[in-house]
């Protein structure tokens, strides 16, 4: 008669680590692989903002040197913007010679931005601000220069130390 032997141990032989090491060796690789790609995944998530960041940096250096290149462009436009103002609030004053502001437009020379006009009839106030006395002499001549205006009062005119600028108040009488 054949002897029949079982070699396979029980399960009570071993108890439940037995089990577990069962288990690990037919479910437990799956988990490892899948714990393995999620961890890829994340390096990989990971690496690709690292360099979006260093992506986005990069532009905003190059921006950067592209406001610092147009500043100035920039702030002469609000220069003018600021005379266009002025001169539209002139206008809408009821200031009838267009001299005025075309003498204004053309006369004006490049370092003199005009921060107030206050016009009534036959007269106007006029402040501006100018970097050298050069530039003010020669807008000062200008002024004297033009025959409509009767008299040009220089009523003030002060030094701005913290912007190495000058800062003047005229009176024109014009016909």
């Amino acid at each position: 008669m054949p002897l029949n032997v079982n070699l396979k141990p029980s399960a009570d032989t071993y108890g439940n680590s037995y089990s577990f090491f069962e288990w690990f060796s037919t479910y437990g690789k799956y988990l490892l692989v899948i714990f393995n790609i999620t961890l890829f995944a994340f390096y990989t998530y990971k690496t690709s903002l690292i360099r979006k960041r260093a992506l986005l940096k990069e532009e905003i250096q190059k921006m950067e040197i592209d406001i610092e290149t147009l500043k100035p462009l920039a702030l002469e436009y609000n220069k003018t913007q600021k005379v266009t103002k002025l001169v539209e609030k002139a206008r809408k004053e009821d200031v009838k010679p267009t001299f005025l502001i075309n003498f204004l437009k053309s006369s004006t020379p490049v370092g003199i931005s005009i921060e107030k006009i206050d016009a009534k009839q036959g007269e106007l106030m006029l402040t501006a601000v100018s970097k050298s006395p050069e530039i003010f002499s020669s807008f000062v001549a200008a002024m004297i220069n033009e025959k409509r205006f009767l008299s040009v009062i220089l009523i003030s005119s002060t030094k701005i130390e913290k912007e190495d600028s000058y800062i003047s108040k005229f009176k024109l009488i014009y016909k």
